[in-house]
């Protein structure tokens, strides 16, 4: 894998860079150049990219010779992290941090590099992997679209969403992810919002209303 210091800065965040040890590299503010390695383990050198969604600021570790990416909870293999909005950041766009952090990862990964993952068994083919996950995403948002032809809450969305049963333990995490899922289309102006009397929102395609 060729290091390049221009692709570097689309992963670490400018802002936080002054603070950081250099560990031996070369540091310009605002810039990283190519030969700044930020961790050495077990006789490899690893770049560190942040992804974001799941988690802020979620690092993955991609080693320089192109062979293992340490993927965490961001690059699963058959499962999808949740995604969800909270109380803390109520009107955050988590689901545009996952899609965006999947469209840089997409532009370096490569078919033959070992993904060791946080869940579930270690995989190759991670372009194709994150070609999955966007089309999943994608199918959501269309169907979610469609199911807002009417006011809905977001718990109204979950069987549009999860296509089963939502248990007690779940109801928190599927809440946040329909949260998500809902403020990514009333963020790109796709959707608009509405109090209910009870002080839930209501969620509509169509709808002129735009409170908050």
């Amino acid at each position: 894998m060729q290091v390049d210091g221009t692709r570097l800065n689309e992963y670490f965040l400018h802002r936080e860079q002054r603070a950081w040890p250099t560990f031996g590299g070369v540091f310009e503010e605002g810039h990283l150049e190519s030969s700044y390695h930020l961790l050495c383990i077990g006789g490899r050198d690893w770049i560190v990219r942040c992804g974001g969604g799941h988690a802020p600021e979620h690092a993955t570790l991609w080693s320089t010779d192109g062979e293992v990416v340490l993927g965490g909870d961001q690059l699963l293999p058959s499962i999808s992290p949740n995604i969800g909005v909270y109380a803390t950041e109520p009107e955050a766009d988590p689901l545009k941090d996952w899609l965006d952090s999947c469209a840089r990862f997409t532009q370096i990964a490569t078919p033959e590099a070992l993904v060791l993952p946080g869940h579930k068994l270690p995989y190759t083919g991670l372009p194709s992997r994150l070609d999955q996950i966007q089309t999943h995403h994608d199918v959501a948002l269309n169907s979610l679209k469609a199911f807002l032809a009417e006011p809905r809450t977001a718990v109204d969305c979950f069987p549009t969403l999860y296509k089963r049963s939502i248990n007690g333990g779940e109801y928190t995490l599927a809440l946040g992810e329909a949260m998500a899922h809902c403020l990514y289309l009333w963020h790109r102006g796709d959707a608009v919002r509405s109090r209910r009397a009870d002080g839930a929102w209501l969620w509509h395609v169509k709808g002129k209303r735009h409170d908050g």
